[in-house]
């Protein structure tokens, strides 16, 4: 999976239709909960410093650094928003990207290409898709090609709650969009879920496990606390 998704003016669009029919009365403003302490320190832009918690099924899922209108109203966190009308049907996405400064965003990378002078590893991006069963089409068989190469301890990655199911295959380099990735399939006791961690290099750096598996944890201490599967 790219590290880029389409342009944030589409999103930003399509949010809009989603606020605007969350204004009919029917749509009940919330107040999300505190945040625990391990995502109180993201740091996120400071038009996108809210949070929003909806509930999936059996599980309670916060989303990071969104507009305060979003998060308002977390139960439209939980849809496709990129449809319209906006689609609520039990699955939906965590798109985390970091940038050279550190900070935390929510929205597609505007720019592919690194600043200069910036070294190769300045943005990383978590990509998550869950959903309520496993995949309807063929994801990717578990096993090294030329290009992919299997992670030897991907099971380890995870973070607590969640059950590996089969990866993380890994890019051997960086491909024509300047990234690398590598996916992973899981599940917790409601959902099935789909994760990509990409980071940024020039094309056809080789790219070690070492590099992705540090990416990892970095990322996964986040979706530990991100998710909470069964919500009691």
């Amino acid at each position: 999976m790219p590290l880029f998704r389409a342009p944030a003016s589409v999103h930003a669009g399509a949010t809009a239709l989603a606020l605007a029919a969350c204004l009919l009365p029917s749509c009940k403003r919330n107040e999300s909960p505190p945040l625990p302490p391990e995502l109180a320190a993201v740091q996120c832009p400071a038009d996108k410093a809210e949070h929003g918690v909806a509930r999936i099924d059996a599980a309670q899922i916060t989303w990071l650094c969104v507009e305060p209108q979003l998060a308002a109203h977390p139960q439209m966190l939980a849809c496709d928003n990129t449809a319209i009308p906006p689609v609520c049907d039990g699955s939906g996405m965590l798109l985390l990207r970091r940038d050279a400064q550190g900070i935390v965003h929510t929205d597609s990378v505007v720019n592919p290409a690194p600043p200069p002078g910036i070294g190769t590893t300045d943005e990383s991006q978590l990509l998550v898709y869950f959903h309520k069963g496993p995949p309807l089409q063929a994801t990717f068989d578990p096993v090294d090609t030329p290009y992919r190469f299997m992670m030897a301890d991907a099971r380890d990655a995870l973070p607590a709650g969640f059950t590996f199911v089969k990866g993380a295959q890994c890019d051997r380099a960086a491909t024509v969009l300047g990234t690398g990735t590598c996916n992973i399939e899981a599940r917790t006791p409601s959902l099935y879920w789909n994760i990509t961690i990409s980071v940024r290099h020039k094309q056809g750096t080789p790219i070690p496990a070492s590099e992705y598996r540090r990416e990892f944890d970095s990322w996964m201490k986040y979706l530990g606390e991100m998710v909470v599967d069964p919500k009691t």
